[in-house]
Parts: structure tokens; C-alpha cells; sequence
């Protein structure tokens, strides 16, 4: 009985969060349908939260934070392929053209956490760095960029109704 409540529970926070994922996807590119990368994006969230504070609950800021990498990495394409076909994936992770598509945002979710761990004044240089190192004028630009977005995000979050983002999908 108590096994059955708590898958019960698992499957309602997982369509939550589904549901809270596609919200902001679909602030950022409406015209899109985001069933799928909403889905996995709230299932490895689950199962690898991106801050200490997503444990019990997936924090807000999480939330912003990832999708904003995946809108600008794939703008919110789970099939995206890049950098002359070396990255794959919402985000883009090198070498993920070899994993399947959760593995590969997984592996993109964990890049995130370490690049967030490496500098509080630039958290998205350590995942943009890549072979123009961490300090490079460019890469702190996109950092920039990536933390208004997701400030953007988090805004429309803080007003969103959840039968508006049900409405919208």
C-alpha cells in the first residue's frame, strides 16, 4: 500500500513539474510543442536535482536555470545537433550524440552544477568555456546573456498560473 501511494505521489510530482517546465519553455518559444523535452527535463531533475535545494523540492531558480541553457543551447530542441555534429542534444553535450536523449541532459544538468560550482561572478563560464577558457571576453558575454534570461524566466514564473501554462500547451 505504501509503495503504491508513493509511486502515486512520484507520478504526480513528475507531471507537476512537467507541467511547470512547459510553462517557461513555452515563455520563452511558443510556438513550439515541448511535451517531450518537458517531460525528461522534470524526470532528470527528479532523479539528479541541479541545486541542494531542489531535494525536497525543484526550486524555481532550477527551473530557470535549465531552461534558459536549453533555449540557448538547442533553442528547446531535444533532437538538436551541433558543433559540426560533436554535440547533441537540449544542451548540447559534447559526445552526447552517443547517449540517449535523458543520458545526454542529464550529462548536460550535471556540466551545469559544476560550471554554477566553479565561479559565483560568472556561473555559466565554466559550461560555455570550452576551448576559449573561462576568462575569455566572449564567454562572459553569453554568461551575461544566459542570467537575463533566465532573471526573465524566473519573472514569469513568479506570475504564472498553472492553468494558463495547461492552456498554452
Amino acid at each position: 500500500m505504501l509503495a503504491a501511494l508513493a509511486n502515486i505521489f512520484a507520478f504526480a510530482r513528475w507531471v507537476y513539474l512537467t507541467a511547470i517546465f512547459a510553462f517557461a519553455m513555452n515563455y520563452v518559444q511558443p510556438a513550439q510543442n515541448h511535451d517531450e523535452l518537458a517531460g525528461l527535463t522534470a524526470y532528470a531533475v527528479i532523479e539528479d536535482p541541479l541545486f541542494d535545494d531542489d531535494v525536497i523540492d525543484v526550486t524555481p531558480g532550477a527551473i530557470a536555470t535549465i531552461t534558459s541553457g536549453e533555449a540557448e543551447e538547442s533553442s528547446l530542441r531535444i533532437d538538436a545537433i551541433g558543433d559540426h555534429g560533436r554535440s547533441c542534444g537540449a544542451l548540447q553535450k559534447w559526445d552526447g550524440c552517443r547517449l540517449s536523449r535523458l543520458a545526454a541532459l542529464e550529462a548536460g544538468i550535471d556540466q551545469i552544477r559544476l560550471s554554477f560550482a566553479m565561479s559565483k561572478t560568472c556561473p555559466w563560464c565554466g559550461f560555455l568555456a570550452g576551448p576559449r577558457g573561462i576568462e575569455s571576453p566572449h564567454v562572459r558575454r553569453m554568461s551575461k546573456h544566459r542570467e537575463r534570461l533566465t532573471v526573465r524566466i524566473l519573472a514569469a514564473l513568479a506570475g504564472a498560473d498553472l492553468s494558463t501554462a495547461e492552456a498554452r500547451r
